[in-house]
């Protein structure tokens, strides 16, 4: 079994506790409080007061909620790469994969080098990469991966970092925004690596791209930069390094 093969990355971690883990949302307050009322008025005794307001959590902590074909490259060189489905869940930063098809297992991040997910449904015709992102400046997101979005030899390297924050539910106070459940959001963050090493945080516009890598600005200064292939078509037009 893979599972076995795989075991020195130590997928300890239960079934059980992975669905704590991952949970999407919290229970509304107080269960079926509405029910819970009416029963306590209707007995005689003093009613409970709930807040009904507070809904289950919005949003998703993965990169993409489905399981994915992938193929895990273990930071032990003599252990040979791993083919199993996997989810990546960017907000707890945590690696998972299936097991027998039913049973979830968390990987230590700190024994992988990287993985890819296989899938023509991502909406590219090649595998995602992703990379432990050691090289970057902020020690918490060594441990990390990062997606190499574009990478040439020499030259430049895009990477994408991906991330989800929290906006708690505000719904409490005169000037609430009536905001009933938390939400998860994509925060993502993107990187540029010049061929001299140095790592720079970008935006995926002309004038980001153009500031960090300035001996590209001729290749970039006729380019329509507003999403993720845009800036990688624009970058593999510009960047002549060999």
């Amino acid at each position: 079994m893979h599972y076995r093969r795989f075991g020195l990355l130590a997928l300890a971690i239960t079934a059980s506790s992975i669905s704590t883990l991952c949970a999407q949302g919290s229970a509304a307050l107080g269960g079926n409080s509405s029910n819970t009322n009416i029963d306590a008025l209707t007995r005689g005794a003093p009613a409970m007061v709930y807040d009904n307001r507070l809904e289950k959590m919005h949003g998703s902590p993965y990169a993409f909620t489905r399981w994915i074909p992938g193929e895990i490259t273990p930071a032990n060189p003599n252990l040979r790469p791993l083919k199993a489905p996997l989810k990546y869940d960017v907000f707890h930063q945590q690696l998972l994969t299936q097991v027998n098809g039913r049973d979830s297992a968390l990987i230590v991040p700190s024994l992988v080098m990287g993985f890819t997910l296989n899938d023509v449904v991502l909406g590219t015709d090649h595998p995602r990469r992703f990379v432990r992102f050691t090289d970057s400046p902020n020690p918490a997101y060594k441990q990390q991966f990062v997606e190499v979005l574009y990478e040439r030899p020499n030259g430049y390297s895009l990477f994408k970092r991906y991330d989800k924050g929290l906006l708690k539910a505000n719904y409490q106070g005169a000037y609430s925004s009536d905001k009933p459940y938390d939400e998860l959001v994509d925060q993502p963050m993107y990187f540029l690596r010049r061929p001299d090493g140095r790592l720079v945080e970008v935006k995926l516009t002309r004038k980001a791209l153009a500031a960090a890598a300035p001996a590209l600005q001729a290749g970039l200064a006729k380019r329509d930069i507003k999403t993720e292939q845009d800036a990688v078509l624009a970058l593999q037009a510009a960047d002549t390094s060999k």
